[in-house]
């Protein structure tokens, strides 16, 4: 019981930490994509 609280109560934490992750990926991405361009 006490897992599926815990779980529940971090899913969100993880998937805004998840999000913030794959927005630093990405804007690295398009930032090393400008730099070969220029």
């Amino acid at each position: 019981m006490m897992i599926w609280v815990l779980t529940f109560v971090l899913s969100p934490f993880l998937r805004t930490w998840l999000n913030w992750q794959n927005s630093i990926m990405l804007n690295c991405l398009k930032l090393s994509l400008r730099a070969m361009k220029s």
